[in-house]
C-alpha cells in the first residue's frame, strides 16, 4: 500500500490545508476525501479488506497516520494498524 495526497504528489502536506488521501495498492487506486464515508472509516475499511505487510508514503506517514487516528477517535472508530 501506498499513501499519498492526491494530486499532489511533490507537495509537503504539512503545508497543504486540506487535501484528499490517495491510496494505491496492487494496481488500484482509492481517493478518500470528505465528500463521502469519512476517510478514517474507508482507511479502516481497505486495511480490513487487505493483508498489509508494508505501508509506504511520498511523505510523512507519521502525520498521514495522525489525522486519520484523530479522525477516527472522533467518530468513536477504530483504525486497525496493528496486527493481532
Amino acid at each position: 500500500m501506498q499513501i499519498r495526497l492526491s494530486g499532489l504528489p511533490r507537495i509537503d502536506p504539512t503545508h497543504v490545508a486540506r487535501a484528499a488521501l490517495e491510496i494505491e495498492m496492487d494496481g488500484t487506486c482509492w481517493e478518500l476525501d470528505e465528500t463521502g464515508e469519512p476517510p478514517a472509516i474507508q482507511f479502516a475499511g481497505l486495511l480490513k479488506r487487505h493483508d498489509l505487510d508494508v505501508i509506504l508514503s511520498e511523505w510523512a506517514t507519521r502525520l498521514f497516520f495522525r489525522c486519520l487516528r484523530q479522525q477516527a477517535e472522533r467518530l468513536r472508530s477504530s483504525l486497525p494498524l496493528n496486527r493481532g
